[in-house]
């Protein structure tokens, strides 16, 4: 099926972490699970659109829906002080209660372990800057450049 294929491939990134390639499966079967994982056709969302807004508003060259060689996508790709940073808009289907689901937590350890440093905008608090009335947001890329694995990344403070 499309998501054993999906699940393969990112058991494929974890292995390829540790540099397990012992018993790794065929390269045929291995691509199939990349084409899988890399299929997923991505439709943005008001929240992410008015995200990317906010973004650009603020001067930042802004990338949409940027495909990743690993067969991972980021919802946009902002240039901070010379690093390539991404950017996931985590709506209400990327948690459990308040807390990020086990899918959103997978996604970024493996993109952190690809090298890169992504910044999270959870919808919560996009949300209750709009309600507040706030003006448009500053980012605060620099807490996500310094955070721990295990801590909240925070995108976005107000200025």
């Amino acid at each position: 099926s499309r998501s054993g294929l999906c699940q393969l491939h990112q058991w494929r990134i974890w292995a390829a972490e540790r540099a397990l390639y012992e018993g790794m499966p065929s390269p045929r079967l291995l691509e199939r699970c990349h084409s899988a994982f890399e299929d997923g056709s991505a439709t943005a969302s008001s929240l992410q659109r008015a995200v990317g807004d906010g973004l650009a508003a603020l001067g930042l060259r802004v990338e949409e829906e940027v495909q990743l060689s690993s067969g991972y996508s980021l919802d946009f790709v902002v240039d901070w002080r010379g690093q390539r940073l991404g950017v996931e808009v985590d709506g209400p289907s990327h948690f459990v209660g308040e807390a990020p689901s086990g899918r959103t937590m997978l996604k970024r350890r493996q993109l952190r372990s690809l090298g890169w440093r992504v910044a999270p905008v959870p919808y919560l608090e996009w949300n209750g800057l709009a309600q507040a009335g706030s003006p448009t947001p500053s980012p605060d890329l620099e807490v996500a450049r310094q955070q721990q694995p295990q801590q909240q990344q925070r995108l976005w403070v107000l200025p």
